[in-house]
């Protein structure tokens, strides 16, 4: 995984793999436009896929009896993934939306425990209600993807892989060519490094799964497992 690449080495690997100039004087003329294309197709990267490597854990304190709270520091509401909510020893699932049969159950004035439902309050804002209102603090953990597409300095650097991200980038600013065939290429090998470096992630790390068990136990049909109908 090619991460924490300057903005600087992204751009001059795009004018490379595009065919333009990385001469002073023509790079300074398109170096806003590919600085442009590389944060929104940084923005696009980390939107289109979940990233593990990009998710983190927030915990966040939610006072007593406090329905109105703001999504905490790298929080924002679109790269939420996961929500819990501490209960016990236990991290139970909190889910998005409140609506009218929940606060049929317990209004605003009740109290009870634990938080099982949030809802941002406006698009575009950090402010979130929580559901039903707890009468102690309550624990929340947020599974969010961090926010791409932010490099604003040369010396900033690209969250996504580096590799794919020049490549989707010299795939747009070849599409502005008019060179669609060499956009279509630029598009299949990113498309095919991606697959291959989600795999790598993910795949390769999950546990298999036999019909004979964890550490050769066997299934026993019928009790374990329901066998297919002839």
């Amino acid at each position: 995984m090619r991460v924490g690449v300057t903005r600087a080495t992204l751009r001059a690997e795009v004018q490379i793999e595009t065919g333009e100039s990385t001469g002073a004087g023509h790079a300074t003329q398109t170096e806003p436009r590919i600085n442009h294309l590389l944060n929104r197709t940084e923005r696009e990267l980390s939107n289109e896929f979940v990233w593990p490597y990009m998710t983190r854990r927030v915990e966040q304190v939610i006072p007593a009896n406090t329905k109105v709270n703001t999504l905490p520091p790298l929080v924002f509401f679109t790269g939420v993934l996961e929500v819990h909510c501490l209960f016990g020893g236990d991290w139970l699932p909190v889910y998005h939306g409140i609506e009218a049969e929940h606060l049929s159950l317990y209004d605003d004035n009740a109290r009870a425990t634990p938080i099982q439902r949030w809802r941002i309050r406006y698009p575009g804002t950090l402010d979130f209600d929580v559901w039903p209102v707890s009468p102690q603090d309550e624990t929340l953990r947020w599974l969010i993807q961090q926010q791409a597409g932010a490099m604003t300095t040369d010396s900033d650097v690209c969250m996504v892989d580096g590799d794919v991200l020049v490549l989707r980038t010299a795939a747009h600013v070849l599409i502005g060519k008019k060179d669609y065939d060499g956009a279509k290429a630029k598009l299949a090998a990113a498309t095919s490094l991606i697959k291959n470096l989600l795999y790598r992630q993910v795949g390769m790390k999950k546990e298999n799964y036999s019909m004979v068990g964890p550490r050769g136990v066997v299934l026993r049909p019928g009790i374990d497992f329901i066998p297919p109908s002839a």
